[in-house]
């Protein structure tokens, strides 16, 4: 992040911003099985994203389930991606 120009880090479309650079690191870790790194980006994502932000807030939210399953917590896993298939195709 820190190679980046201001321009490149800008929050547009073609910008790479911090936020946009969390959403993707919690992806790539979690993938990874890194869950308490994951997490970490995860938190740091949300914190950095409008509250109306659904793609990120979902994206952020399935990594979660995923780092949960990861660490032996399947129960929990599947509440919270019950609750992001509720919240994307209500009724």
């Amino acid at each position: 992040m820190e190679r980046l120009s201001v321009e490149q880090r800008a929050d547009t479309w073609f910008g790479h911003c911090e936020q946009k650079h969390h959403v993707h690191l919690s992806h790539a870790l979690t993938t990874l099985g890194d869950t308490g790194r994951a997490r970490e980006s995860q938190d740091h994502a949300l914190g950095l994203s409008a509250p109306t932000s659904s793609m990120t807030r979902t994206l952020l939210t399935i990594d979660g389930a995923a780092c949960a399953h990861h660490d032996g917590d399947t129960e929990q896993a599947c509440r919270r991606q019950g609750g992001v298939v509720q919240r994307i195709c209500p009724g």
